[in-house]
C-alpha cells in the first residue's frame, strides 16, 4: 500500500522533489517494505525515539542494511527530557547514528524545548564534525 501511495506522489510531483519516508523501526511495525521503498524514495528518516545510544546504533545500522547505500538515511531524535538530559546525551546518540551509516540527523520539536537546548544541539553537531 505504502509503495503505491509513494509511487503516485512521485509521479505527481516535480522531478526535483525529494520524497522521504518517516519510519518508526525497520519497516516491520509500520508495515513498510523498506527494500522496495528505497527504490522510489530519496531517503528514509528513521525515528529513533526512546533508544539508548547502543540500541540507536544497532537499529539504525539495521535500517541502513535494509536500504543499502543509495538512499539517504536520516535519524530522527527528540530533544525532550528524560530521553535527553544533557548535551552529552544528544552527542552520544548523534555519534551512534553516524557510526551506523546515517547521512543526516533530524532533531525534532525545536518550538517545544527550552532555548538552551539549542546549545546542546550545537555541542552534538560539533562532536559529529570533530569525528571527521
Amino acid at each position: 500500500m505504502c509503495f503505491r501511495i509513494i509511487s503516485t506522489i512521485r509521479d505527481a510531483t516535480h522531478p526535483a522533489t525529494r520524497i522521504d519516508l518517516l519510519d518508526i523501526n525497520d519497516g516491520w511495525r509500520s508495515g513498510s517494505d523498506l527494500t522496495a521503498l528505497a527504490r522510489i524514495c530519496d531517503g528514509v528518516v528513521f525515528c529513533a525515539y526512546d533508544r539508548s545510544p547502543p540500541a540507536l546504533e544497532a537499529d539504525s545500522a539495521k535500517v541502513r542494511s535494509i536500504l543499502g547505500e543509495a538512499p539517504k538515511l536520516g535519524v530522527g531524535m527528540r530533544l525532550f527530557y528524560p530521553e535527553m538530559r544533557s548535551a552529552d546525551d544528544i552527542a552520544a546518540r548523534s555519534l551512534a547514528a553516524v557510526r551506523a551509516g546515517a547521512t543526516e540527523i533530524d532533531y525534532y520539536n525545536y518550538g517545544l524545548v527550552p532555548a538552551a537546548r539549542l546549545d546542546w544541539v550545537r555541542a552534538a553537531i560539533d562532536a559529529v564534525m570533530q569525528r571527521g
